[in-house]
C-alpha cells in the first residue's frame, strides 16, 4: 500500500505497517508515522518515507527516509537509509543507519552503530555510540565530514574524522579502557581556542575540551592527532544538489518530449546515495528509479546549471 501526493491531518494513530509514503503532508498531535519506537511491524512504518513534510512523531524501520522535512518530539529511525532530510524537534535517534547529507536541529540526538557523512548538527546534545536510554551496551558509530555547531557531547563512543567542532562543549568519554582502548578523532578542526591549546600542548596531552584517558586512567583514550588549523571546507550538509529528483525532471521534461538525446534503454546515475556502497539511478526507457551498486557502469548527464 502507499500514500502519495496526499494531505493528511487529525490522525489518532500514525501510519504504520508495510507502506510507502511519497510527496505527502502529514500533521499529527502525537504519532504521524508509526506508533512508537518498536521492532514490531504494526507499531512502525516498514517502508519508504520520501519527499514529504511531517509534523509529528516518526518511527521508521528498514526503509529509505529521503528528502523530507520532519519536525517531531520523537523521531526514531532503525536500519534505514537517511538521505537529504531536515530534522527539527526534540529528539532524533538513529540506529544501524546510513545517514548522509542531512541537516539536524533537534534538541537531542542519539546514534548507535551508524555510518554518517555530510551531516550538520545545530545546537544539539549528542549521544554517539549509545541509544537514548544511555544503555551501557556500546554500539560504536563512524562519522566523517560532520559539521557540529554549538553542540554538547555528554557521551561519545565513535570515530569522528575530517569534521568541524565549532563553539562546542567538551567531548566526554564514559567507555572503560578495558572495553575499548581508544577512539579515532583525528583530522578534525576543533575551533580557534581549542586549536591554540592543541598547538601549544601537542599530541598526547591532556586537553581541556576532551574528558578521557588523560583525565581518568580507566577511560578510553581519544586520538586527536593531525588536527586542522582551519575548518574542513566540505563538512556538513551539502544541500540538495543534483540528485534523483533532478534526474527525474530531466526525464519528464526533456526525454519524454524528445529532447536531450538520452539513451532509451540505459540507466543514468544520480548523485543521491542510498547506502555506503549504493546510489540511485534511473532508466530512461520507462522512468523507473532504483538503487544499485556504485561500481556498476552507467551513463551520466552533466549539467551547467539547473
Amino acid at each position: 500500500s502507499g500514500v502519495a501526493y496526499a494531505n493528511v491531518s487529525g490522525l489518532k494513530n500514525g501510519i504504520s505497517g508495510y507502506c510507502d509514503i511519497d510527496h505527502a503532508k502529514i500533521i499529527a498531535n502525537g504519532w504521524a508515522i508509526g506508533n512508537r519506537p518498536s521492532f514490531y511491524n504494526h507499531e512502525r512504518l516498514s517502508g519508504n518515507l520520501m519527499d514529504s513534510m511531517v509534523n509529528g512523531n516518526v518511527s521508521v524501520m528498514n526503509g529509505f527516509v529521503a528528502s523530507n522535512e520532519i519536525d517531531g518530539a520523537t523521531i526514531y529511525l532503525y536500519s534505514a537509509n537517511v538521505d537529504g532530510n531536515t530534522f527539527e524537534g526534540k529528539s532524533l535517534e538513529t540506529s544501524y543507519c546510513f545517514v548522509y547529507n542531512n541537516h539536524v536541529s533537534t534538541d537531542k540526538v542519539a546514534s548507535a552503530q551508524d555510518l554518517q557523512k555530510y551531516v550538520t548538527y545545530n545546537n544539539c546534545e549528542l549521544q554517539i555510540g549509545f541509544d537514548t536510554d544511555y544503555s551501557k551496551t556500546m554500539s560504536v558509530s563512524a562519522l566523517s565530514r560532520i559539521q557540529f555547531n554549538s553542540c554538547t557531547f555528554p557521551e561519545l563512543a565513535a570515530s569522528v574524522n575530517d569534521s568541524n567542532f565549532m563553539n562546542c562543549g567538551p567531548v566526554t568519554i564514559t567507555t572503560a579502557r578495558k572495553e575499548q582502548s581508544e577512539f579515532d578523532l583525528t583530522g578534525n578542526h576543533w575551533g580557534e581556542l581549542n586549536t591554540s591549546e592543541l598547538d601549544f600542548k601537542g599530541d598526547g596531552s591532556n586537553m581541556s575540551f576532551i574528558n578521557d584517558y588523560y583525565d581518568d586512567f580507566n577511560l578510553s583514550k581519544v586520538l586527536y592527532s593531525d588536527w586542522r588549523g582551519s575548518a574542513v571546507a566540505d563538512a556538513g550538509y551539502q544541500g540538495e544538489g543534483f540528485g534523483r529528483d533532478e534526474l527525474n525532471l530531466m526525464y519528464e521534461n526533456l526525454h519524454k518530449n524528445g529532447l536531450g538525446s538520452f539513451a532509451d534503454y540505459s540507466y543514468y546515475w544520480s548523485s543521491s546515495e542510498s547506502s555506503e556502497n549504493d546510489a540511485w539511478r534511473q532508466r530512461f526507457g520507462n522512468g523507473n528509479q532504483n538503487n544499485y551498486y556504485c561500481l556498476s557502469e552507467g551513463r551520466v548527464r552533466p549539467v551547467r546549471a539547473f
